[in-house]
């Protein structure tokens, strides 16, 4: 979420959906902010790295955040996924967790 927030713009929208999906938790982060590229989105998730943008850029950190959750939520069990239509159309973001055993 707090990517979504960083590299949305004033005006623009953050979206945040939980539901329960098959016996199963899922989280959807959706975004109309800075959107990444189509090249890019098989590395969002590895450490350190941050694109070409100069979005990401200007809003600093060490490209650590997005590797920290899809490491925590596969630690869980889940899976986490990102996608987007292109630069500066937004993100969405999709964790899934596994429901407790009943």
């Amino acid at each position: 979420m707090s990517n979504a927030v960083k590299f949305t713009p004033a005006g623009g929208r953050v979206e945040v959906d939980v539901a329960s999906r098959q016996g199963n938790a899922e989280i959807v982060v959706r975004d109309t902010g800075a959107g990444i590229r189509a090249d890019a989105l098989p590395y969002v998730f590895q450490r350190f790295w941050q694109g070409e943008t100069s979005h990401s850029r200007r809003s600093g950190g060490l490209g650590l955040g997005l590797a920290l959750a899809r490491h925590f939520v596969e630690l869980h069990g889940g899976t986490i996924s990102a996608e987007s239509p292109g630069e500066g159309k937004g993100a969405t973001f999709t964790v899934r967790l596994p429901g407790a055993p009943s």
